[in-house]
């Protein structure tokens, strides 16, 4: 539907408020709270819901026992003697969003998507060790934002390096808005010739939109032995 969807913790629905409408006072219900990252650009349609409702009403001639009616008002259960029980469906109206393009004026090379405040680390698991062994590099995003859609960055691997697939954890707060907490990118790599090497600058750029403009942050080069 053009948005990721990320659910916050639900409320409880036995909770209401209440809202007067035309006149009229109403039980108020908070069914279901989301977050939505836009996945693209334009006006992005979310559909109707629909909800069904089951409603009691007290029987006519249940309302001459005040027994009946005093349980009645105070959300007691009754027998079906008592009750009458109609399904009734509530569908809302479909709700258009206008989602703005990123800017195109300043955005660099390395941006990949990332949209929010952001910082980036990268850390070699060992400095030093043989041909025999596995190397790993570890990256980290640690901010608030669309976290869920943060990739890794490109790294300019020296050609002596043999990267491999990398293991991604998420460790995300979905109750914050925005989505807030870190991204762990764990990517191992071999190397077969011994000798000095530096794992070269790698560079992590998002779009703030609090300040509209984009920002990079880029780490030092990462020296090693093997």
């Amino acid at each position: 539907n053009g948005f990721s969807v990320i659910d916050l913790q639900q409320p409880d629905v036995t909770d209401y408020a209440r809202e007067k409408l035309n006149g009229r006072e109403y039980n108020v219900y908070t069914i279901r709270k989301a977050q939505l990252y836009p996945l693209q650009d334009g006006t992005i349609e979310l559909e109707s819901a629909t909800l069904e409702n089951n409603i009691q009403f007290l029987k006519e001639d249940a309302k001459g026992m005040q027994d009946n009616l005093d349980g009645f008002m105070n959300g007691f259960s009754l027998g079906d003697d008592a009750l009458i029980t109609e399904t009734v469906s509530l569908t809302s109206k479909p709700v258009s969003i206008k989602v703005k393009p990123l800017p195109e004026a300043g955005k660099p090379i390395s941006f990949n998507g990332a949209v929010g405040k952001f910082d980036f680390t990268a850390t070699l698991e060992k400095n030093s060790f043989s041909t025999d062994e596995t190397g790993k590099l570890t990256l980290v995003v640690t901010g608030a934002g669309n976290l869920q859609l943060v990739t890794a960055p490109e790294i300019n691997w020296p050609v002596q390096l043999e990267p491999f697939e990398s293991t991604v954890t998420d460790e995300l707060l979905q109750t914050n808005v925005p989505v807030s907490g870190r991204k762990i990118f764990e990517i191992p790599f071999t190397v077969q010739v011994a000798g000095n090497y530096n794992i070269p600058t790698i560079e992590f750029s998002y779009f703030d939109p609090v300040t509209a403009s984009y920002k990079k942050v880029a780490t030092k080069p990462i020296a090693f032995t093997i």
